[in-house]
């Protein structure tokens, strides 16, 4: 038992000295404004990812949950089932930003926990992250048909999200 205590000890310490570089090499970080439109960016693509790679063109037409996400990331991996279940029941289109990534890693944990992503793209340099004003992972955002922001959220998604506040923001894109 000692040496997963080890290992796991260990891991939390690199979970946590990668999380204080995360946020102290974030760079120049604009913060999104509720209703504006989202800048332009593009995507690179991932190899081993049929179909990767895209533009904020791809945000446009249908309402969009974009997720930042890696393979590193903890918060990510227990999110994940929940964007599966939100991609599976097509009422918004799921897009993925894979951030400060290796291609070889994303690849596994897409393969491993499933692709809900229509689209999924790479960010290797965090540099639409930081176009985004992300400060950490995961973080979703909501874009409505033609390419406006209608919420940001920092931090893993949830039941509640998928139960409540999802619902709540598609029935307000169809009143406009």
């Amino acid at each position: 038992m000692a040496p997963i205590k080890t290992i796991a000890a260990a891991l939390a310490v690199a979970a946590a000295v990668f999380g204080l570089w995360w946020f102290t090499s974030m760079g120049s970080r604009q913060v999104m404004a509720i209703d504006a439109p989202l800048p332009g960016f593009a995507l690179e693509a991932i190899e081993g990812v049929e179909g990767s790679g895209f533009d904020q063109s791809a945000l446009k037409g249908r309402v969009t949950l974009l997720n930042a996400f890696a393979s590193w990331c903890i918060p990510c991996r227990a999110e994940h089932p929940l964007l599966v279940e939100i991609a599976g029941r097509g009422d918004v289109t799921v897009l993925g930003m894979n951030v400060a990534d290796l291609s070889e890693s994303a690849v596994a944990f897409l393969e491993e926990l499933g692709n809900p992503y229509l689209r999924v793209g790479a960010d290797p340099n965090k540099t639409v992250a930081n176009r985004l004003g992300l400060v950490g992972l995961p973080h979703t955002f909501i874009v409505d048909p033609e390419g406006h922001l209608l919420m940001s959220r920092p931090g893993p998604i949830d039941r509640k999200f998928l139960e409540v506040d999802l619902p709540r923001i598609l029935a307000g894109t169809a009143h406009h």
